[in-house]
């Protein structure tokens, strides 16, 4: 597709989000429809059982690049924007709480400086979220307003518990952003509360209420994501069985994935990480290409969101571009630390820990493919497959063989 056509694609959806949203939301109906197939989705099996072969034969750190392409910052197309660091609850797996950044909220003239670069530098997609909750941001429909101005689009991942503040801002954007990710890590009170700390399953609900009833029907596509772990993978069954009347596609619109160590403090995912055997220090971060960069609330410039101190700033957009950012020496420096595997002055890259994330793409093939063979099943249905995927993970090396035995009829299609 051209960069004519895709442009006028988008300000065909724009406009249709604006001013028809129906129309928006019979458009993507029918391209879902047309998609869903048997066969597009036993794809995700071959794709399932085919990353199971490649993860017994080939370590993951071997598959980590020698060193980081020499990519040009205008070929990334999307960036995160934090307009806050300040967060409503404090999750056990990610405890914003640690952070020891000062809290607060991006200004008008930091946003607009901030936007203009990001249009300079041909970025099209602006998350707005790092270690904070963008729901926490009380002048979200000037971010909206500013990125509708540049032709820009929008996402959010947030916790849901302050959706009622912006029902009626979200409805006006539609056009900005039509997709929230909501992050809920249990499906039962005790377990939610435990892990979202600080959250009350009562005001979830509520919350997800307002969505299904305000916004979906407007057209706006809600995602799930779960962060499994020894406290809450007994639950995955009950997760999908419970949210899917919230989301219209639950194949597409669940999205799974494994602990890692994003908080500063080690302590929690050391206690319930599901995939030791699994686990590698993060080399070669994918985020030191600088494809996608991190905006703070004030200026600066990082590598990677979980930059929790301002350890891994590499610059600041009120001094310079993203450019001259990426050249920068502080850039380089970072980059040859990770390709020599010296991180000495990098401590939050020597505490980055995570599982192998290929496992994390086997689990949620074969997941997609499970919700859409029997998409109204029993959460026990979906417990028991989840609790065999899991199953073949804990023998290292010998994922392909176990997948195979824990479910030997999807292999036997294969063959």
């Amino acid at each position: 597709m051209t960069n004519t056509s895709q442009k006028l694609r988008g300000t065909t959806r724009r406009a249709l989000g604006r001013h028809a949203p129906w129309a928006l939301h019979m458009l993507r109906d029918f391209q879902v429809r047309r998609k869903e197939t048997s066969t597009r989705y036993f794809d995700h099996v071959r794709s399932a059982f085919s990353l199971a072969r490649e993860i017994d034969q080939t370590p993951y750190l071997k598959t980590r690049p020698e060193s980081y392409p020499d990519l040009d910052i205008g070929t990334g197309k999307h960036a995160i924007l934090e307009i806050n660091n300040t967060c409503n609850i404090d999750c056990l797996s990610c405890r914003t709480s640690l952070a020891s950044r000062k809290k607060g909220m991006i200004l008008d003239e930091t946003l607009t400086r901030t936007l203009d670069e990001y249009a300079r530098a041909g970025i099209r997609s602006v998350a707005l979220h790092t270690i904070g909750d963008p729901f926490m941001f009380p002048r979200l429909g000037i971010v909206f307003q500013e990125l509708r101005k540049r032709g820009m689009t929008s996402a959010l991942s947030t916790n849901g518990l302050l959706l009622y503040r912006h029902v009626d801002t979200l409805i006006e954007y539609f056009d900005v952003c039509s997709s929230i990710r909501f992050s809920v890590d249990g499906a039962e009170k005790d377990t939610y509360e435990r892990i979202r700390f600080g959250g009350r399953w009562e005001d979830l609900l509520e919350n997800l209420e307002l969505a299904r009833t305000k916004l979906t029907p407007r057209g706006f596509t809600i995602n799930f994501t779960m962060v499994m772990s020894k406290d809450n993978f007994h639950e995955v069954g009950k997760y999908i069985e419970l949210f899917r009347r919230y989301v219209r596609y639950p194949q597409d619109n669940f999205l799974f994935s494994f602990i890692n160590s994003l908080s500063p403090d080690p302590r929690y995912f050391d206690t319930v990480n599901l995939l030791e055997s699994h686990t590698n220090q993060n080399k070669m971060c994918e985020f030191g290409s600088f494809k996608t960069p991190f905006t703070f609330f004030d200026g600066p410039v990082s590598v990677c969101c979980r930059d929790y101190d301002g350890s891994l700033v590499v610059g600041d957009l009120k001094e310079n571009s993203l450019d001259e950012i990426r050249a920068d020496r502080l850039t380089k420096k970072f980059r040859q630390a990770h390709e020599s595997g010296d991180l000495t002055d990098y401590p939050l890259c020597r505490s980055c820990n995570l599982p192998d994330p290929r496992l994390v793409e086997v689990f949620r093939h074969l997941m997609r493919y499970f919700i859409f063979d029997q998409p109204k099943e029993r959460a026990s249905h979906y417990q028991e497959k989840a609790d065999l995927i899991l199953d073949a993970f804990q023998e290292k090396h010998e994922v392909r063989n176990k997948l195979e035995s824990n479910f030997p009829s999807l292999a036997q299609s294969l063959s």
